[in-house]
């Protein structure tokens, strides 16, 4: 019997980043153009669909002015 792997859970806050983003009243695709992604990839990190490697965690951080490890926890 093979054993099937169980999706890890994100550990990253796609959650917070989506509420920071609106709270400062900028639009996804603004967001996406600063750090260098589509406004669709974007958005499967704020939905919780696609892990951001570390570096986009921190260009989001910064961009945001958030501690990156509200981000990444």
């Amino acid at each position: 019997m093979t054993k099937q792997k169980t999706p890890q859970k994100s550990r990253f806050n796609g959650f917070l980043l989506k509420t920071t983003r609106e709270s400062k009243q900028m639009k996804q695709e603004y967001l996406a153009y600063l750090i260098g992604l589509s406004s669709s990839s974007l958005s499967r990190i704020e939905n919780g669909q696609l892990e951001p490697t570390f570096s986009t965690a921190v260009k989001c951080s910064e961009i945001l002015m958030i501690q990156v490890s509200d981000l990444v926890g």
